[in-house]
């Protein structure tokens, strides 16, 4: 599918209603706000913004009408910003759930962006940070090494859970127990940072053991029943590492290879490397594809890939889990990011702008 540049007409699109394209069902949804007539195929960009901003957003695009785009679906539906730092995005299919980070709250959202009750964080607790929801439990990693769990319906605290972490970033279920990545801390003026994963029972909401891995680990996701973890190292002589782990046979980690970017999706896990030259601030971006089953990785798995992107700092990578099609988003964190659209055998199909600073999560849903 040829991919038009859509960022011209972005916030156009915000004042317009859409051509209608849902089914009967979607057209009951007692939370579609003011634009209703959304595509039953939707996907939903988090712009994370510039921390202090207060620049967050959320962009709707439709992968199989691609004039179709709304620059900021939240704010149109809302009437407001959605807050300073989005920080992740979930769907359980019926629902949406957004956490923004500095502005200290998780939201429910209707699947058309409205707005339907939030949890607000105090003063006491840290910023909340990644979501997991499983049946009518929303877990939130929370910096200060907590882990909230929250009613899905409702968002109303259940129940909190001080781990032996510090500051937990993502988190991701495998086999009925709740990973968190537990990043860094400070030891006075100085970070400090960690090599372990918080692991939780999450049918005695306790936590039951902690997982050694590559230092400061933060992004976590699962396909397959294994476990796939990237840690960014320590800024200085430790680099970025992707890992695998099979929680089953508690095997040690096997490391992947050197990554900054990742998703998983068609048996395979994306990978891109971005490394910049800080003498010269020109950044080299590679993207690979390593399937677990065989343990190889394909370097010219992505075909045809555009010299901006090559050139250009990745910050997002999702797979669109019916089509297969794969996103990568870069930034270089002043102006609006750029979106690449690769199908499922890596070949190029197009790109378009995320009429946002800081592309940092994509979801889909019908």
């Amino acid at each position: 599918m040829k991919i038009r540049n859509l960022k011209l007409f972005c916030l156009a699109l915000c004042a317009a209603a859409f051509a209608s394209s849902c089914d009967d069902d979607d057209n009951t949804d007692p939370y579609r706000g003011s634009i209703d007539n959304l595509p039953q195929r939707r996907a939903f960009v988090l712009n994370q913004g510039s921390d202090g901003m207060n620049n967050a957003g959320l962009a709707l695009y439709a992968p199989e009408a691609d004039s179709m785009f709304c620059a900021n679906i939240f704010r149109a539906q809302n009437g407001r910003e959605l807050g300073d730092n989005g920080q992740d995005l979930i769907t359980d299919g019926r629902y949406l759930y957004v956490s923004v980070s500095s502005s200290k709250y998780v939201a429910k959202l209707s699947l058309s962006g409205v707005e339907i009750c939030r949890y607000a964080f105090g003063d006491k607790v840290g910023v909340p940070r990644s979501l997991v929801i499983d049946g009518n439990d929303l877990y939130v990693s929370v910096y200060g090494g907590y882990i909230f769990k929250l009613d899905a319906q409702t968002l109303t605290k259940k129940d909190s859970l001080a781990t032996s972490g510090n500051n937990l970033e993502e988190m991701a279920l495998c086999n009925g127990r709740l990973y968190a990545a537990n990043s860094w801390t400070m030891d006075g003026t100085a970070y400090v940072y960690n090599t372990d994963l918080v692991v939780v029972d999450t049918k005695t909401f306790a936590q039951v053991a902690s997982v050694e891995v590559a230092q400061n680990p933060n992004y976590l996701k699962v396909s397959d029943s294994k476990l796939f973890c990237l840690s960014f190292g320590n800024y200085y002589d430790k680099g970025y590492t992707l890992q695998m782990l099979d929680p089953e046979s508690g095997a040690e980690p096997t490391v992947i290879g050197t990554a900054t970017q990742f998703a998983v999706g068609g048996g395979r896990v994306l990978t891109a490397n971005s490394v910049t030259d800080w003498s010269t601030y020109a950044t080299t971006t590679t993207l690979a594809a390593y399937d677990p089953a065989t343990d190889t990785t394909d370097d010219a798995f992505f075909a045809d890939v555009p010299e901006a992107l090559a050139k250009a700092s990745v910050y997002m990578m999702a797979v669109d889990p019916e089509a297969g099609d794969i996103y990568v988003a870069t930034t270089d964190y002043y102006t609006d990011g750029t979106v690449y659209r690769f199908d499922a055998d890596g070949r190029f199909a197009g790109s378009f702008g995320s009429c946002g600073l800081n592309p940092y999560k994509m979801i889909f849903v019908e």
